[in-house]
């Protein structure tokens, strides 16, 4: 399942976007909640593969997240991230330059 979100899409194997949407069905009350399940459950979409094994993203999609001819994949443990190069160059330049921000959160999960 492939979903927008923001400025780049994320893809789901099938049981980690099934609990998603039962988390958000259980807790997700809130009217800002209502709007995210509108914009990222309304735009979801299920993507198959080509002969050659590459993901078919239609262009509604390609177009939400401003994906160009260059696209990285990032992998996120639960989920693949979607990106077009340079938004996701400059998002982990922010990352990087505020690295910093992340220890507290590091140490606590017994990281650091």
């Amino acid at each position: 399942m492939v979903a927008p979100w923001k400025d780049h899409l994320r893809a789901y194997p099938l049981a980690e976007w099934e609990a998603l949407e039962t988390k958000l069905l259980s807790q997700g009350g809130e009217p800002d909640i209502v709007k995210f399940v509108r914009y990222v459950v309304g735009g979801v979409v299920e993507c198959s593969l080509d002969k050659q094994g590459r993901i078919l993203l239609p262009p509604d999609l390609r177009s939400d997240a401003n994906l160009t001819k260059e696209v990285i994949l990032s992998g996120m443990i639960d989920w693949v991230e979607i990106w077009d190069k340079a938004a996701l160059l400059a998002e982990n330049d922010t990352a990087r330059n505020g690295f910093e921000d992340f220890k507290a959160s590091l140490s606590r999960m017994g990281i650091l």
